[in-house]
């Protein structure tokens, strides 16, 4: 998982500053896939329709990734992925799909949890 963080600097109308800290969570997910696969392409177009990014590795074209793919989850099978951080790896597109959809579901849940405001030392009565 990475953390992004974004950091605002805001005036309030009073004048005084308020700075904002977010906190964004994302989790890595890499899927093993072949271009020609039509249960790929059904996996990939939704993970583009949520905004999900994906690392991608073709098993058609590089014979390392069908390595990985082999002694990750025994089969030539594809689409197959694989969540690091939740230590998730699977089969099937419609289980794939599904999967995607829910991470992107708690991501947006949680993506602004964390957010804290911090007022300057110089905070004017009406502020405080």
């Amino acid at each position: 998982m990475t953390v992004e963080r974004l950091h605002f600097q805001t005036m309030s109308t009073k004048g005084c500053i308020l700075y904002v800290l977010v906190l964004r969570y994302k989790t890595m997910l890499t899927l093993y896939y072949k271009p020609s696969c039509p249960f790929c392409q059904d996996v990939l177009g939704e993970a583009e329709a949520l905004n999900v990014k994906l690392q991608l590795k073709d098993t058609a074209t590089n014979p390392e990734y069908l390595e990985e793919l082999l002694s990750l989850g025994g089969k030539k099978q594809v689409p197959f992925l694989v969540d690091t951080q939740n230590g998730t790896a699977f089969y099937e597109s419609s289980d794939i799909i599904r999967y995607i959809a829910e991470q992107q579901a708690t991501q947006q849940s949680t993506s602004f949890k964390g957010v804290r405001i911090y007022k300057s030392e110089d905070v004017c009565d009406t502020c405080q």
